[in-house]
């Protein structure tokens, strides 16, 4: 049996009124090497992720961390999550 292929995909933005997307936020799977960088657009992108209940860490300089969790496999039809950070 393969193991469990799971993605996950994320816009990151600042949390004010006119909200910026977070080009080079980051976002890794707490306690796992699993992480990515948002591109220009703010998009993070983390494949390979088993299968369980999983906290997924969001950081930017000059912005406070968020954690969020997230359990795998997600069901049908999940779309991109939006973080927000302060």
């Amino acid at each position: 049996m393969l193991p469990a292929q799971n993605t996950f995909r994320a816009i990151v933005k600042s949390d004010e009124e006119n909200p910026e997307l977070l080009a080079g936020a980051t976002a890794h799977i707490v306690d796992t090497t699993l992480a990515a960088i948002a591109d220009t657009n703010g998009v993070v992108v983390i494949q390979n992720i088993p299968d369980g209940e999983k906290v997924i860490e969001v950081s930017m300089l000059g912005y406070f961390k968020k954690r969020i969790k997230v359990i795998f496999p997600q069901p049908k039809g999940a779309t991109t999550v939006e973080i927000k950070l302060q």
